[in-house]
Parts: structure tokens; sequence; C-alpha cells
């Protein structure tokens, strides 16, 4: 998503996560680690896994079928297929999946990735907090609130009304740290006015890709820390349903998990870092930039 709202290549925009994600997750897998060793398992950790485990072997066939799934779509993504095609083949590889290790009828499976998997969990509610949920109509909020997000950023723009509102940012954003800077206050921003990412991500790509393409900076450099802030960023927001989710599901006060979320505080470090260094922020060829100046141009006429 935030790629298309950014107008960027997606593999190109997962190429260029990959300067800011890779050194933020080395750094959080190393403190893991440290604290790790320092820590000791609770006494009744083993007894909660071993609960979830069983519930697991009774209710379903595990074994290499069930990753077949996650392989197909992992390697027509690697092939550069199409990602709607990969997902949808991957649903429908689960379904065939499902029936023939599993067990499961035909009519059901299908019904599970519409209305989402309904299982008997009594012995482990863990389980069942786990398991019962998914399905098309889970998403349906979501996928209205992402039209309705897509629908207004292109109404505003279309009007002149988000270039207008942007004119001072874009005056101000003159660097690449500034913009950098700039875009990580709209994504938090927006995130926490809406509790939700979605909206955060249409909103602060639509309303920050043409300050970068103004200033030269290519777009997989807006789409790049759209992901930092508006991805990455929901747990950090109490409210927000990322956050929410596994305080409800594991038990944990927000309080007690946010002090170890390194990895979504160093990578917008990092970025930060890469646009005051200039490092990885890639400009525009001259081409372009007459490009986006004619097409600016035309939408300002």
């Amino acid at each position: 998503m935030a790629a298309a709202v950014t107008g960027t290549p997606l593999f190109r925009h997962i190429r260029h996560m990959w300067f800011t994600i890779t050194p933020a997750y080395v750094v959080t897998f190393i403190i893991y680690l440290f604290i790790g060793f320092k820590q000791t398992p609770e006494a009744m950790a083993p007894d909660q896994i071993n609960a979830i485990l069983d519930g697991l072997s009774q209710h379903f066939n595990l074994g290499v079928g069930a990753v077949i799934p996650m392989l197909l779509v992992l390697v027509m993504l690697l092939k550069r297929c199409s990602p709607i095609l990969s997902i949808i083949a991957g649903a429908l590889c689960g379904v065939i999946v499902a029936v023939l290790c599993n067990g499961i009828e035909v009519t059901a499976a299908f019904n599970s990735m519409w209305g989402g998997f309904k299982g008997d969990f009594t012995d482990a509610p863990m389980l069942a907090k786990l398991l019962n949920r998914g399905g098309v109509t889970s998403m349906l909020n979501i996928m209205c609130l992402v039209v309705l997000a897509c629908g207004l950023g292109g109404m505003l723009r279309r009007m002149g009304v988000i270039d207008v509102a942007l004119e001072p940012l874009a005056k101000w954003a003159n660097s690449g740290f500034k913009l950098v800077l700039s875009t990580l206050i709209v994504g938090y921003g927006t995130l926490m006015l809406t509790a939700a990412i979605y909206f955060s991500i249409v909103m602060t790509g639509t309303l920050m890709a043409p300050v970068f393409r103004r200033q030269g900076f290519r777009s997989e450099n807006c789409s790049r820390v759209v992901e930092d802030a508006s991805t990455l960023g929901g747990p950090l927001v109490p409210w927000a349903n990322n956050a929410l989710f596994p305080m409800a599901t594991l038990g944990v006060a927000y309080l007690d998990y946010i002090p170890y979320v390194y990895l979504l505080f160093l990578t917008p470090c990092f970025s930060l870092l890469y646009g005051l260094f200039n490092i990885t922020m890639t400009r525009l060829s001259p081409e372009e930039v007459e490009e986006e100046k004619k097409e600016r141009e035309g939408l300002a006429a």
C-alpha cells in the first residue's frame, strides 16, 4: 500500500527498505540476545506452550504440507509475479492443503476464507484467540477505510488543496533530513488521530510523495519513510488496533511491552541518519525532474 500510494514499483520499494530495516534488525537482534542471556523463563511458560502445542496436534495434521501455501507465495513474489495473483494462489493452495491434509470439507474451507476459521478449542483458550479469526469479512472495515482514504486523498489532490496546504512545508523541507522528519511527523500524527495504520499510510503517502518529487527525490524515499512511521508506528499508539491486539491476546499491558520494541524505535532513527548524511537518498534524473515540473504545471492549470 505504501508503494502504491507513492507511485513506487513494489520491488524497488522493498529493496529501498532493506537499507533501514536491516541495520535496525541487526541491532535489535543483538539487544534481544543480550537480554535473553540475562533472563530466566517463567514457571508458567512451559505449561502454556505445551497446551498450545497439544491443541494444535489434536486439531490439525502439522507437517510439510502446512508450509506449502507460504512457500508458494514467497516463490511467486521472488519471481516478481503479481502480488494479487500470488496472494490468490496462496489462498487457493491453502484450501487444497486444508482439504487433503486435514480432512476439512471443501465448503468449510471456503467458508473459512470468507468468514474466518471457527474451531472448538475449549481445552485451549489461548489457541481459540489465535485461530478463531480471519476471513474476508474481518477486513471489510479496513477495505472501506482504505477506499475512503484513497478517495479523499485523490479529491484533495485534484482540487489543488494538497498543493496549497503543503506549499509552506515544501519550502521548509528543502533537504533530505527535513523531508524525512516531516514525513515521520505526518505519519505519527495521522496515526494518533485515526488509530488506523492504513489511513495513515494512504494520507501520509498522498501528502508527502509530491513534496519529495518537488525537491528532486525519488518516490521510494517517501514510501520507505511511510513504512517507518505509519506501518511500524502502529504498536506505538496504545489506542491503535496494532497495539490493542497483542495486549488483549497476550494479556500484556502497554507500558510493559513498549520498552522492548527496539525495532520500531531504531528504524526511523536510521531513516533520519540517512536523510541527514544523504545516504541512499536516491535522486530524480534530469529528465524525471523536467517531467515532474510539467506535471505540476498541468495540475496547476
